[in-house]
């Protein structure tokens, strides 16, 4: 297991990483699940920020490290992920905070539980959807060197 940084580190990830990781949250604070009255809800809504602690001070007995969506993105933004496996880890950590504090059975436990699997879903959808992409371009400049007449090897 690889050693976290001291808070606030900044690693040197890549542009495209650092594209990867909004892009997978993107679509996972996007997807939408519909209700039993059919109508179209997003699982993540409570998991955007976190609860005021005026409303909620139990929560931050109870929760060791708080986390939202907010924190995740600011955390991308400032490179404080060193790949997504660390991403992972800080969602799969909001979702399990929310299965400590909230009842079992209740609509913010079973979301959470649905987000994890959304989430590693996507992310695996995203990383095939690079993966053809890098290939298609690979393909392309392999056959527009070959038009040209030059060695690619």
């Amino acid at each position: 297991k690889k050693g976290r940084g001291r808070a606030g580190e900044k690693f040197a990830v890549s542009p495209d990483m650092i594209q990867t990781m909004r892009k997978i949250i993107s679509q996972v604070v996007n997807y939408e699940v519909k209700d039993d009255e059919g109508e179209e809800r997003q699982l993540i809504e409570v998991f955007m920020e976190l609860p005021p602690k005026k409303e909620l001070p139990d929560y931050y007995e109870i929760i060791q490290k708080p986390l939202d969506i907010k924190r995740i993105r600011g955390k991308i933004g400032a490179q404080r992920y060193r790949d997504l496996e660390e991403l992972q880890e800080d969602f799969f950590l909001m979702c399990t905070n929310a299965q400590t504090y909230n009842v079992e059975g209740s609509q913010i436990y079973e979301d959470s539980i649905t987000l994890q699997t959304i989430f590693t879903e996507i992310k695996d959808k995203v990383l095939k959807e690079e993966e053809i992409a890098k290939a298609k371009k690979a393909e392309a400049k392999a056959a527009a060197a070959a038009a040209a007449g030059v060695d690619v090897r």
